[in-house]
């Protein structure tokens, strides 16, 4: 129970019990979020819409000002689909400010997304101020990328796998 706290009381807690906040089952014995008495973050009970995307349950997310975040999806489980791209167990992933788009993945080693048919692992950055345009990110396995030779660790830009259409 919420009711009869003052402003600023409740920073963080683990449920007890599963609690739904709006449209939003969080998960009994996870840490959830309040702040301005509005939900912050917390793990999912039940798979649930997340401005895009639809995150299984496990998935932690937080919200600002009401809007996605940030999520984590569980590290056991299904990849998902988001974003137009195949999300592996694990991912984690930051929406660009006030949009529903990426600012930037960050994948396991021993997985990767594909981004034009080129298999990216780690940090996969994208551009919030050109359509979350792919940007950067490392390469997952010894490839052939735009016609060059490319070796696993490589850190490709936008240019690198989309040289006919520059920057």
């Amino acid at each position: 129970k919420l009711d009869n706290l003052r402003a600023g009381e409740l920073e963080g807690c683990r449920l007890a019990e599963t609690a739904d906040f709006g449209e939003v089952s969080c998960a009994a014995n996870e840490r959830v979020l309040i702040i301005n008495d509005q939900l912050a973050g917390c793990t999912f009970a039940r798979a649930a819409r997340f401005g895009p995307l639809t995150l299984p349950v496990g998935a932690s997310v937080t919200y600002n000002d009401g809007r996605p975040s940030n999520f984590r999806l569980p590290s056991q489980g299904a990849p998902i689909d988001g974003f137009g791209l195949i999300l592996p167990p694990g991912t984690k992933g930051d929406f660009c400010f006030r949009s529903d788009t990426p600012e930037h993945l960050e994948v396991s080693r021993s997985a990767y997304v594909t981004i034009d048919n080129v298999k990216l692992t780690g940090w996969v950055g994208f551009d919030c101020k050109a359509d979350s345009a792919f940007e950067r990110g490392t390469l997952f396995e010894d490839a052939m990328v735009a016609g060059k030779w490319r070796q696993r660790g490589d850190l490709l830009s936008h240019d690198d796998l989309f040289p006919q259409k520059g920057g």
